[in-house]
C-alpha cells in the first residue's frame, strides 16, 4: 500500500501579519538577559573552581616530586656510604692477605734452610723412612693370632 504525500499546510493569514507587543520583548529580552548573566556566573565559578583545583594539584605534585628526590638523594648518599665502606674492607683483606702471604713466605723460607742446612740430628728427626719403620714396629706390636 503507498500512502499518499502530506502536505504541510501554510499558517493562517492573520497570524504572520500580527506583531509582537513592545512589553513582550522587552520581558523576552530582560529574562534572556538574566539567563545569560546567571549562565556566565556559573561558568565563571566553575572555572574558578577549575583553577584552584589545578593550583591544588600542582602544589601536591610538587611536594611529592620534592618528597621523592630527598628519598633519592637519601637512597644514594647511603648506597655510596655502603660501597665506600665494603671497599675499604675489601681493600683491608687484600692487604691482610698479603700480610699473611709474606709471612707464610718468611716462614717457609726460614723452615727450608733449617731443613737444608747439614745439621745430623735434624736429618735424623725428619727422616722420612721413620713412617716405615713406626708402621712395621705397629703392625709386630699387635698381637694378631694365627
Amino acid at each position: 500500500m503507498i500512502s499518499a504525500p502530506l502536505h504541510v499546510s501554510a499558517p493562517p493569514p492573520a497570524a504572520a501579519s500580527a506583531l509582537v507587543p513592545l512589553s513582550t520583548l522587552s520581558t523576552i529580552l530582560s529574562s534572556t538577559l538574566h539567563l545569560q548573566l546567571t549562565t556566565a556566573r556559573l561558568l565563571l565559578s566553575q572555572l574558578i573552581r577549575t583553577i584552584s583545583l589545578l593550583f591544588t594539584v600542582a602544589n601536591i605534585v610538587r611536594y611529592l616530586t620534592y618528597l621523592t628526590y630527598q628519598a633519592t638523594q637519601f637512597v644514594s648518599y647511603k648506597t655510596f656510604r655502603l660501597v665506600h665502606y665494603l671497599s675499604r674492607q675489601a681493600l683491608w683483606m687484600l692487604r691482610a692477605r698479603k700480610r699473611w702471604q709474606r709471612l707464610n713466605e718468611a716462614l717457609f723460607r726460614e723452615f727450608a734452610m733449617l731443613v737444608m742446612q747439614p745439621n745430623p740430628l735434624l736429618l735424623v728427626l725428619l727422616w722420612p723412612g721413620w713412617w716405615v719403620i713406626g708402621g712395621l714396629w705397629w703392625v709386630g706390636a699387635m698381637k694378631v693370632p694365627i
